[in-house]
């Protein structure tokens, strides 16, 4: 009985060994610039398109995953600074868009997790491509409402929402494809 328990740990500690070689291999950091981030902004982009509603948590991971990515980067606290700086900047832009109905608030606190990711060099480049493809969404919305779509089409509710205007359109869509294309194009 005894050497089928030596041979489980003997498992453990190969697996244990073979963790330890791929997590010295990777650098965490990168991980998660470019999986959770990404990752998180399209989990967003999805619950908005079909709830119209952004999770808090999301945001809130972005903050957290962000202060570890600094962490692991070695930011300095001026760095730091500059990219709460940015995000406070745009949590303030999009709390006066939220209370004059510009956009929704899950969107103004998603944006503000992304300009914080970003920081005041890619911060702008973020929030004018989120506009960009918002621009692109409310052009492909009102092409949607000018034709006749197939019945397979209205019968979607989630999406039917959208084209008839009950609704606000999945801004957090938007900024997915901005934090897609923003880390294509500079990394």
């Amino acid at each position: 009985m005894q050497t089928a328990f030596a041979m489980i740990r003997g498992e453990r500690r190969i697996f244990y060994r073979f963790w330890c070689l791929i997590m010295s291999a990777v650098d965490v950091s990168l991980l998660l610039m470019f999986l959770a981030l990404p990752g998180l902004f399209l989990l967003a982009g999805i619950y908005d398109v079909l709830t119209t509603r952004i999770p808090d948590w999301i945001s809130v991971l972005l903050i957290v995953f962000f202060c570890l990515y600094a962490w692991l980067q070695s930011f300095t606290w001026a760095n730091f600074g500059l990219h709460w700086g940015v995000a406070f900047i745009v949590f303030v832009a999009g709390f006066v868009a939220f209370t004059l109905r510009w956009m929704g608030g899950g969107d103004g606190k998603l944006a503000s997790a992304g300009a914080l990711w970003f920081g005041p060099d890619l911060a702008p480049s973020f929030i004018i491509l989120s506009f960009m493809f918002g621009g692109l969404l409310v052009l492909a919305v009102y092409v949607m409402r000018s034709i006749t779509l197939p019945n397979i089409v209205q019968q979607q509710s989630w999406l039917m929402r959208w084209i008839k205007g009950g609704e606000g359109l999945p801004f957090g869509l938007a900024m997915a494809g901005a934090v897609f294309a923003l880390l294509y194009i500079e990394h």
